[in-house]
């Protein structure tokens, strides 16, 4: 028996929907026995120990966080115009390779440099900030770093010529020669 320890909001993601994901991993690791405790404990039982070792593999890569600067192997999924999704620790993970980390070159068409299934090996992201949204808190609204407007003065009709003391004639600029 092997026990590891998995972050408590990970549990879920192990469990799957209806237990569908553990009682995966446990057919697919060769009839490995999974017990998972509410404080993220995780108690691995298997006869045969590469069993039990291949399910504890799966599991971490399940529930592993993605590290930045690491190398990680992964099936093609699915193809972009604009890059390829790779499925990396495990299938509830898929991470984007642009079009512009293919090859060593440019690259035209994504489908050049890889097809669906084939195994790619990708850097972990690099660490970026999420960026806030408009209407939370932290993001700052808008109409803050705007002057405040004027009032605008109110519609009125616009003046006649015979209110303004002329005789209601319209003018026209003329070319000459007319």
């Amino acid at each position: 028996m092997y026990k590891l320890k998995i972050p408590q909001d990970m549990i879920g993601t192990l469990i799957g929907p209806g237990g569908k994901t553990v009682r995966r991993i446990q057919d697919e690791a060769g009839g490995a026995t999974i017990d998972i405790q509410e404080d993220g404990t995780v108690i691995v039982g298997s006869p045969n120990e590469e069993v039990a070792r291949k399910a504890i593999r799966m599991i971490e890569g399940l529930t592993k966080e993605v590290q930045v600067g690491e190398i990680y192997t992964g099936k093609v999924t699915r193809l972009l115009n604009f890059g390829a999704f790779v499925e990396i620790l495990g299938p509830a993970r898929k991470a984007l390779v642009h079009i512009s980390q293919l090859g060593a070159d440019h690259v035209r068409n994504v489908e050049d440099e890889v097809k669906v299934g084939d195994e790619v090996h990708r850097h972990g992201l690099r660490d970026r900030q999420p960026r806030p949204h408009q209407h939370s808190p932290a993001a700052p609204s808008s109409s803050a770093n705007r002057p405040s407007r004027r009032p605008r003065r109110p519609a009125t009709a616009p003046a006649t010529a015979a209110a303004r003391g002329g005789s209601g004639a319209k003018t026209a600029p003329c070319s000459a020669g007319v």
